[in-house]
């Protein structure tokens, strides 16, 4: 937790990194840890792709 603390910090994601912190003081205390929210972008896919009915990957033309 505490490097993924330092990863945010350095990421300027205050809000992460201030829950990162948290947690690595709450597993160390041996208290139940809170979820990391999902990143905002997280809904968004990577890649779009077609797939047949078999589901088999069709290439872009």
């Amino acid at each position: 937790w505490e490097e993924l603390g330092h990863g945010y910090s350095r990421a300027g994601d205050e809000s992460r990194a201030r829950l990162a912190y948290a947690n690595a003081l709450r597993a160390a205390r041996d208290e139940p840890v809170v979820a990391m929210p999902p990143p905002a972008d997280a809904a968004e896919p990577i890649a779009l792709e077609r797939r047949d009915a078999h589901g088999v990957p069709q290439l872009r033309e």
